[in-house]
């Protein structure tokens, strides 16, 4: 550091206590003193000898210049007065009220004037004049508003102000009755009044020197002055040492003291006061009295017998009467509100403020102005404070000693400070310093103000300099620092710097300068002081004729000299000065400090990863041992602490002990070095090459940035880690690098052996750019000997670099909890085409709301094929859109439909403009103005897409949107919905009639108002489809037309038309249907929910054509008579298997109807023909055998919508293989992949051997030896995926202790914070029953944000269970198990029941909405599987039972997944 010499710029407050008339005391209690501003000085001699600008009905008045003084006379029967004027240049010709009104004007002019609710004083110099006679002569002042009025009233003193003091008592001549014969001595008055608040306007000060209507009265004056008065109540302090126990330091001995007396101590303390403590014992001074709106800085040597000593401190009445009222600060009650505790200097809290066994020093800030603590008080007391309140002291349970006890009560004036560039001040005193030999001259106490510029400022400036000032005197001139018009009379100034002239610099460096200002004169050598006076202080910057200013803050001597001593630090080395370093993770920058100068406090930093803050923690040396918080003497190092260690490689990190680092090429284990970032060439970091090197390399971390010494962790703690890592790759690949935390030896850092196993441990792949990364782990024993932390890196698949940067680590307290986080920057919201930045959010946060329209209801944010929705901020970089149950058109995209190109002709004025008065907004905007035509345009499809909105034969539509009028004329403006053909659109003709009309009236002129409109679409949906919005100006005559009007939010809700049928008396084989509701028979089992829902239409159709209620039975409850036969009924005359997959049948036998098929969705297509030929029969159709149906799928399904479903994956197990185009086999490549601890200390393997395909099934059959459990498993992971549709599998269950099966789908690579499963089927052994779950489970994402598994156990335990029919179990033949899933609800069926229902979207469990949607719409894999043996099905094996050879086998048919428009199955 550049260092001139250390000086400071020395003001001498002696002078400045002239000024002010301050008087110097010593240590006292609060007093409360005045102090004066100048207004008025009358001498009436020198170049301004005057200053009475006017009198009324004086006899005489003049001014004698011989004397030089003001002579005056009321000859008998008058009772003039004269008023006193600003200065002593006005009144040079004394008016009277019978002036002119110029001489009158000019004397108001020149008036001093009192303000209403000021206090002031006037004092002068009088004496009665020679031929004055008679007694009892008072003089008077008066106060009037306007002396030169015609007349005036209320004019004496107390009728406008509140006489305060008098000296003397009352100005009279004297007991004389006869007449002088010369003039009395000069005497001095003084009057000290308040000018009453109510008083309305300022208000003249006169003088009537007296009036008698005998006698004569004549005086003369002389100095009159006048002054503003300002009381202040000073800083007090009060110190008890016990050296004079029967006087100052007499205690009060309160509740729970035992005994109490001073005796004598050790050496260093002398006379100590000892207190024998039982339960919260308390005891106290009289001059420790506490007060509201005070701070208070308290503190005392002590030590007590026990270490670990409660020390009570708290505020109450002194004595016995503390039991009645007191506040607890520690002790009894322990509270931090408003108050600071300090032990040694060192801050801690009131629940650690406790006595050690040895002599220390405790402080205390106490804020009486606390809202906190002033709020509890009340709560407590809100007569609290009309008692006699003091400082009470204490202990509990045990002898305790106290010595140099003392408490400094401060008053602050922050109204004298400027509340602006509140500049970083250091206070510091300096202590009297008397004279040890003869020529050494006296040393005043002074009060030092330190600031600092940076080097920009003072390169800018042309003279820099300090304004200080007496904080009490600062209410005089609210601008007193200011010098743009002069210094204040307040005020004192002084030029540290002035550009090529001076520069006295206290310290400096390359980036700042520091000056210093002491306040001088604070002390005498016959002991007087001013050390309860406070004082404030501004550094200024001038540059030009500009000045900028710093408030650098107020205070006193009383006060920084408590606080250094709260701090336990030395005062009397306030004038050593040394250069410190302050270490910042590596970074060093020196610092001039004087000791005892409070160390900087650091801003935190943001801790993204655990949405927390980086906080500081303090100074410390090296070794993070000892703590700083001011300059210590002798101490020049010290390093910050924070509560994460963080590592951003500028000035080193790793921990290199054996010197292995930052070696060239590719050495092994220590092959990491310093880089340069390959994206920012401006940053430092770590990387390791890993090309051809397949070691595992590492590096250990430093204690912080630039230390010698290493990271080290501790057992049985719990740590977060997180980082930035970029990996280097030729080519991408799925995994490319395994990455792990562990523990080293410190002779094993850079070299193999000695290394704990891995703490935590990921493997990372090629992203293209920097990620963010975060662990947890905790520590145990395992760490000792090894508790150095390090990274380590090993290649997985192919050659990479691999670069690490801003490692950041906390260690947890104990018993608390971290969620990390993982921030994006590249998610973005469109909402009707605005689009905007979702900001830096954190992956896994709710998505943020989107804007309400009248008439819309937000559902969710989507991809941009509106497929997922998305309740958390995703992973990836996407654009999120919003959906509403509504078209929402906001004209953000800037899109209108316009297939003619007529937007802008005579017959369309539309156009999207910037609203007015809002550029942030964009508004359809209809010109009117001079053009009398019906103007219309297509409303858009959507805000996303292009195209006009089309309209629907027999809907209805509700249209709401908000509308302004501007220059809307009487007649109005009419607006219109209307369907239009394509090519009427924004042109003449091919529309309908107005749907509905609404006016936009001149009252609606600059005015957003909303309107609703409602209409139903009865035209085809080809002849005027095109919803169209048309304006015209009532006015209707060109010229007439003046309007415009303003459209958005523009919302348009369908209701469809329900579906209407024709009643219909329709007959089978003669027998009506609406008679005789034919039961509609299914097979008892194996049946197709795909057909059910077919099922369902058709009972629709029948009861709303025939008006007969047909129920659905199974076959075991068929009772014969009219039915109709679906399916695999025993009885049903047309054979599946006389059908090829594509073929349907229906067949009418009598009064039956037969439907079969050859395939599940043959037969569904089969039951939707019957139900058509229902809906389209002729009236009082019969049906019999002449309408006989024979049909195939595939000519049919073109004639079916998008919402009807369709097979997309039909896996029949046919040949003699499983297909591994579809399926992975697990135990195929790996015997142990996807084992499992089994029962019975064997292994559970899914073994390919006992996954087989014949006979057009998938056959898992259930094995043991001696050492394994055989099952198997099939997974599509990688090879086929869907999202939404019926997935639905054909399956024999085997039945056994141990043989675990299940059917289910999971999200491979869920994007937000969790993913799926579902089971569809679930059986644990027991084939009587089966289970359907879901499961939300937390991804890396979710986990890190704290969320954890979930499942419908919790509430839906008994409701998702299926139990076979009695006597039978679910291995008795096939059944069918199926899985409806859509992006609202989700539904689990057996053999076409639907036996458990969820809705996703929140109908079931409202407060599981966002989570719900969150994992159930991303793409999901297939499981089938059979686990044997596993320990974890408490459902055991019983080896040797017969089921091993009966009921072992799990026999799946068919899985088929059939799906809708809009839902995906991706191969491959």
């Amino acid at each position: 550091m550049k260092r001139t010499k250390i000086v400071s710029l020395v003001l001498c407050i002696t002078y400045v206590l002239t000024i002010f008339a301050w008087k110097t005391t010593g240590d006292a209690v609060a007093k409360t003193v005045s102090t004066y501003l100048h207004s008025v000085s009358l001498q009436f001699d020198g170049t301004a000898p005057y200053g009475i600008p006017m009198h009324r009905g004086v006899s005489s008045i003049r001014y004698d210049t011989t004397e030089g003084t003001l002579r005056v006379q009321n000859t008998p029967g008058v009772g003039g007065s004269f008023y006193i004027g600003k200065d002593g240049t006005v009144g040079s010709t004394i008016v009277t009220q019978n002036g002119t009104d110029e001489e009158k004007a000019a004397a108001r002019d020149g008036l001093f004037h009192c303000i209403p609710g000021n206090t002031y004083r006037i004092k002068f110099d009088y004496k009665f004049l020679a031929g004055t006679s008679g007694t009892g002569k008072a003089m008077e002042l008066w106060l009037v508003p306007d002396p030169t009025a015609a007349s005036i009233s209320n004019y004496w003193l107390s009728a406008r102000a509140t006489l305060i003091d008098s000296d003397p008592a009352e100005l009279v001549l004297g007991e004389t009755a006869t007449t002088l014969t010369e003039d009395t001595e000069w005497k001095t008055a003084s009057y000290t009044f308040k000018i009453n608040a109510d008083q309305t306007e300022p208000l003249a000060l006169g003088i009537r020197p007296g009036y008698s209507a005998t006698y004569v009265t004549a005086a003369a004056f002389d100095n009159i002055t006048v002054d503003q008065v300002s009381s202040f109540e000073y800083d007090a302090s009060s110190l008890h040492t016990m050296d004079d126990p029967e006087g100052s330091d007499a205690f009060i001995v309160g509740s729970g003291v035992t005994g109490a007396a001073i005796v004598n101590g050790n050496a260093e303390h002398g006379k100590v006061l000892k207190v024998v403590a039982g339960a919260n014992a308390r005891l106290g001074f009289a001059d420790f009295g506490v007060k509201r709106n005070r701070k208070y800085y308290i503190y005392y040597d002590a030590k007590s017998e026990t270490a670990n000593t409660t020390i009570n401190t708290l505020i109450g009445v002194n004595g016995s009467g503390t039991l009645s009222c007191r506040y607890f600060f520690s002790g009894y009650e322990n509270k931090n509100a408003g108050i600071e505790f300090y032990i040694n200097g060192e801050q801690t809290e009131a629940r650690n403020f406790k006595m050690s066994d040895s002599w220390a020093r405790y402080g205390m800030i106490i804020d009486t102005s606390n809202e906190a603590l002033l709020s509890v008080i009340n709560s407590y007391s809100t007569e609290f404070w009309d008692s006699d309140i003091h400082f009470l002291f204490g202990a509990s349970n045990a002898t305790v000693y106290f010595d140099n006890i003392r408490l400094v009560e401060i008053e602050d004036v922050p109204s004298a400070v400027p509340d602006h560039n509140k500049g970083t001040s250091k206070f510091s005193i300096r202590t009297e310093k008397l004279p040890e030999s003869e020529g050494e001259t006296y040393r005043s106490a002074g009060l030092r103000f330190r600031a600092t510029v940076d080097g920009e400022t003072k390169s800018s400036a042309d003279e820099i300099g300090f304004i200080a000032a007496p904080s009490s005197s600062t209410g005089f001139d609210p601008d007193w620092y200011r010098l743009e018009n002069g210094k204040s009379d307040v005020a004192k100034s002084a030029v540290c710097y002035r550009r090529g002239d001076i520069d006295i610099v206290y310290s400096e460096n390359a980036d700042f300068t520091t000056y210093q200002l002491i306040l001088t004169g604070l002390s005498s050598p016959g002991g007087k002081n001013a050390y309860d006076r406070r004082f404030s202080a501004v550094m200024y910057v001038k540059s030009g004729n500009t000045y900028t200013y710093y408030a650098l803050g107020e205070t006193s001597w009383y006060e920084v000299a408590a606080k250094y001593r709260v701090l336990n630090v030395d005062y009397e080395l306030f004038d050593v000065v040394i250069d410190a370093g302050l270490h910042v993770n590596g970074m060093t920058q020196h610092e001039g400090f004087a000791v005892g100068d409070p160390l900087p406090v650091l801003d935190s930093k943001r801790y993204d990863v655990i949405d927390a803050d980086i906080t500081f923690l303090g100074w410390y040396d090296s070794t993070y041992t000892t703590k700083y918080t001011v300059a210590t003497k002798n101490v020049t190092d010290y390093y910050a602490k924070f509560s994460t260690t963080a590592f951003e490689f500028s000035y080193g990190g790793m921990y290199d002990p054996q010197g292995r680092y930052n070696k060239p090429g590719n050495n092994g284990v220590a092959a990491w070095t310093y880089a340069t970032d390959p994206t920012d060439l401006t940053n430092r970091c770590v990387k390791v090459d890993l090309t051809n090197n397949g070691q595992n390399t590492h590096f250990a971390l430093s204690l912080f940035e630039g230390s010698s010494e290493g990271f080290m962790m501790k057992p049985g703690k719990k740590y977060v880690v997180s980082f930035r890592y970029y990996i280097e790759a030729e080519t991408e690949m799925q995994s490319s690098l395994g990455f792990q935390l562990r523990g080293s030896a410190k002779e094993n850092i850079g070299i193999s052996g000695s290394k704990t196993d891995y703490l935590r441990a990921k493997t990372f792949s090629v992203t293209g750019s920097w990620t963010d990364c975060a662990f947890t782990f905790t520590t145990d024993d395992k760490i000792v000997g090894k508790e150095y932390l390090i990274m380590l890196a090993q290649n997985v698949v192919d050659d990479v670099v691999f670069y690490m940067d801003d490692i950041y680590i906390t260690e947890l307290a104990a018993g608390t909890d971290v969620i990390l986080k993982s921030y994006t920057d590249n998610v973005t919201y469109n909402e009707n085409g605005r689009v905007s930045n979702a900001g830096h959010v954190y992956i896994g946060e709710p998505t943020a709301a989107a804007p309400a329209y009248a008439g819309a209801e937000f559902i969710a944010w989507y991809d941009s094929e509106f497929k997922v929705p998305y309740t958390r901020i995703p992973a990836d970089s996407m654009e999120l859109y919003a959906k509403y149950d509504a078209a929402v058109l906001t004209f953000e995209n800037g899109y209108l439909y316009d297939p003619n190109n007529k937007i802008g002709s005579i017959m369309s004025k539309f156009d999207i403009v910037t609203e007015p008065d809002n550029e942030s907004n964009h508004v359809l905007r209809a010109s009117l103005a001079g053009n009398g035509n019906n103007h219309n345009i297509c409303l858009p499809l959507s805000g996303y897409t292009e195209g006009g909105y089309l309209l629907t034969t027999g809907s209805t539509y509700t249209v709401t949107f908000r509308y302004k009028g501007e220059n809307v004329n009487s007649k109005g403006v009419a607006i219109q919905l209307r369907g239009s053909n394509r090519d009427g659109i924004s042109n003449i003709g091919g529309k309908t009639n107005a749907f509905t009309t609404h006016t936009v009236s001149q009252a609606d002129n600059g005015i957003w108002n909303t309107a609703t409109l409602n209409f139903t679409y009865t035209y085809s949906d080809t002849d005027y489809p095109y919803l169209l919005l048309l304006a015209q100006d009532n006015a209707l005559q060109s010229d007439a037309c003046t309007a415009t009007v303003y459209f958005d939010d523009i919302v348009i809700k369908e209701t469809a038309a329900a579906k209407t049928y024709t009643s219909n008396s329709i007959s089978i084989g003669s027998q009506a249907i609406g008679t005789r509701k034919p039961n509609i028979v299914i097979p008892d089992y194996n049946f197709s929910y795909l057909a059910q829902m077919q099922i369902e239409e058709l009972q629709n159709v029948i009861k709303n054509v025939t008006g007969g209620n047909c129920s659905r039975i199974h076959e075991r409850s068929s009772t014969g008579g009219s039915e109709i036969v679906i399916g695999d009924v025993s009885y049903n005359v047309i054979s599946k298997t006389s059908l090829t997959s594509e073929q349907y049948e229906i067949r009418f036998v009598g009064t039956n109807v037969y439907i079969n098929g050859g395939s599940t969705y043959a037969l569904a297509m089969g039951i939707s023909e019957f139900a058509k030929m229902i809906e389209t029969a002729p009236s009082n159709k019969n049906f019999t055998a002449s309408d006989n149906v024979s049909g195939n799928y595939s000519e049919k399904i073109d004639g079916y919508g998008g919402d009807y479903y369709r097979p997309t994956l039909l896996e029949d197990f046919n040949g003699t293989e499983v297909n591994e185009d579809i399926w992975t086999v697990y135990g195929k490549a790996n015997m142990l992949q996807g084992s499992s601890t089994g029962h019975n200390g064997k292994t559970s393997l899914r073994s390919p051997e006992h996954t087989t395909v014949s006979d057009g099934k998938l056959i898992i059959s259930a094995a043991y030896d001696d050492q394994y459990y055989y099952g198997g498993m099939l997974r599509s992971t990688g090879k086929m995926k869907y999202r939404y549709g019926y997935i639905e599998s054909s399956s024999i269950l085997p039945n056994g202790g141990g043989l675990w099966t299940a059917f289910w789908t999971t999200s491979p690579n869920p994007e937000g914070a969790y993913g799926s499963e579902a089971d569809i089927n679930e059986c644990f052994g027991n084939a009587g029953v089966i289970a359907a779950n879901l499961h939300r489970w937390p991804t890396s994402v979710g986990t890190d944000l704290g969320y954890s598994h979930t499942s419908l156990d919790s509430g839906f335990s008994q409701q998702k269970r299926k139990y076979a029919e009695t006597g039978k179990t679910f291995n008795d033949e096939f059944h069918t198990y199926g899985f409806y899933w859509t992006e609202e609800k989700c539904k689990f069926t057996c053999d076409g029941d639907v036996f458990f229902e969820y809705s996703i979207n929140g109908d079931t469990v409202p407060a599981n909405r966002d989570n719900d949607i969150d994992a159930f719409n991303e793409f999901c894999n297939l499981t089938i599987s059979m686990a044997v043996g596993f320990a974890n099905n408490s459902d055991a094996p019983v080896e040797g039972a017969d089921y091993w050879t009966t009921s072992n086998k799990l026999i799946v048919d068919y899985i088929h997944i059939y799906q809708i428009d809009g839902q995906d199955l991706v191969l491959g």
